[in-house]
């Protein structure tokens, strides 16, 4: 007769293992998409708090896979993706793993490569007769030592007599106004065109750019990104995460 060889506690004797926090995801929070007030002291809305039910896994075992270049930038937005076996007996009954789930490294073992680092389940695999649960996962960043630092500027705006619309910023030499919505915000600023335009009857090469950060942001075309070298770039539009293994990009125009 055939013989079925046991492989649930195959665990017990894994090496070079570790323990993680696995968050089962719910509803994505996200920025709320809110009209902007100008009134030169409302901050940007932030994202409610997470309702994901966090689960702490003592024994998983991860496996690295590759890093790939996520957009074009020069190698500095990167996808990291990594291989993580979790045995099934880790999770209460009734938990199912799930795509776009989050494996977190702790901080307390001394053999994580990457403690602290969000994983985000792509796939999930039944092994070993479903004893074991294979979850690739991918982590979208920018490179620490190729980002760039980038401040993110509202204005207050008031009309004159004619009914214009008057800008102020808090970085104006000349009565300044308006908010700062992100301080040092770790980015990756990158040059697409230069187009050769007439503003105002000059003529000369303004500046395209896609600006990718990290974490979801809230901007408005009123806004302005303030480079760390002083050039001011102008929101043009924005391109929210859409897709796992892809960070948010703000559209902007340097002026002639």
């Amino acid at each position: 007769m055939p013989t079925t060889i046991g492989m649930s506690q195959d665990f017990l004797v894994w090496d070079n293992t570790t323990s993680v926090t696995y968050e089962s995801a719910r509803a994505r929070a996200s920025i709320v998409d809110m009209p902007a007030v100008f009134d030169g002291s409302t901050p940007a809305p932030t994202p409610p708090a997470s309702t994901n039910v966090v689960y702490q896994i003592a024994t998983a075992k991860r496996r690295p896979t590759d890093s790939t270049e996520a957009s074009p930038s020069e190698g500095a937005v990167i996808d990291d993706a990594c291989l993580w076996i979790i045995p099934d007996v880790m999770f209460p009954a009734g938990v199912v793993s799930k795509v776009g789930d989050v494996i977190v490294e702790k901080t307390d073992q001394a053999n994580e490569e990457q403690p602290g680092t969000r994983w985000i389940v792509r796939q999930m695999q039944w092994r070993k007769n479903r004893w074991t649960r294979w979850l690739t996962c991918v982590n979208a960043r920018i490179m620490a030592d190729l980002q760039d630092t980038i401040t993110i500027e509202r204005p207050k705006i008031t009309y004159d007599t004619a009914g214009v619309a008057v800008k102020q910023f808090p970085s104006d030499a000349v009565n300044p106004a308006g908010v700062v919505l992100y301080a040092n915000l770790p980015a990756r600023v990158q040059l697409l065109t230069k187009p050769e335009v007439d503003e105002m009857g000059v003529r000369g090469s303004e500046g395209r750019y896609e600006v990718t950060v990290a974490n979801d942001i809230n901007v408005t075309r009123e806004d302005r990104i303030k480079l760390a070298s002083g050039v001011y770039l102008d929101v043009l539009d924005m391109r929210s995460m859409m897709t796992l293994d892809a960070l948010m990009v703000i559209e902007c125009r340097r002026k002639v």
